[in-house]
């Protein structure tokens, strides 16, 4: 008898323990719906103008992706680009495909070596022009679940099946590294790459 009441303790706890990390994960996706990830600013090009680029975040709880978003964004800025820096559930988010972006940029946080259900949601319906080159980013605590180009790809931008879409370069930082560096590294290969690559952190 004491051996069932300890077998159901265990399964109670394990259930307890499953139920509160599922409500740990949707709190940590609800920066997706902050006012960061619903506001857009344009930032201009630094030097010669050479093109536009469309930097989309999501925020996230702790706003180490905004921060990254915007490390990505200044230095597109340093490469003559004009930026539109935007949230996720931003209308200049959604308006990519009218807006003559030369360069487009997406990422968000990664939780258990996932990116952002909302960064996920975009990318199932993103369908840029077919000149445009693409980036994707993702920060969190975990390194990415192996060190291959595929694997940070897989994680940071995990594409539908059907999509055209080619990721020029992505790139996961891990909390506590070099943001500012990883992201000039990042819009480095992203910009001067003729063929698939992707960066790693």
């Amino acid at each position: 008898m004491r051996k069932i009441f300890k077998i159901a303790g265990a399964i109670i706890a394990i259930l307890i323990i499953a139920i509160v990390m599922v409500f740990a994960l949707a709190a940590l996706d609800v920066g997706s719906y902050s006012s960061d990830a619903n506001s857009s600013q344009t930032l201009p090009a630094k030097g010669v103008m050479v093109g536009n680029a469309l930097v989309v975040f999501d925020p996230g709880m702790s706003g180490n992706a905004k921060n990254v978003a915007t490390a990505v964004a200044s230095s597109l800025q340093d490469n003559g680009y004009q930026v539109c820096l935007a949230g996720i559930k931003s209308q200049a988010a959604t308006n990519y495909s009218t807006s003559g972006y030369d360069v487009i940029v997406i990422g968000g946080p990664c939780y258990m070596g996932k990116i952002a259900s909302s960064v996920q949601n975009y990318l199932k319906a993103f369908n840029p022009p077919q000149n445009t080159t693409v980036g994707a980013f993702g920060i969190g605590v975990l390194p990415p679940d192996g060190n291959t180009a595929q694997a940070i790809a897989n994680e940071v931008a995990p594409l539908p099946a059907d999509s055209s879409v080619t990721i020029k370069a992505a790139m996961k930082i891990v909390n506590g590294q070099d943001i500012n560096g990883n992201s000039e590294t990042f819009v480095a290969e992203l910009l001067n790459q003729e063929r698939p690559f992707f960066a790693q952190p």
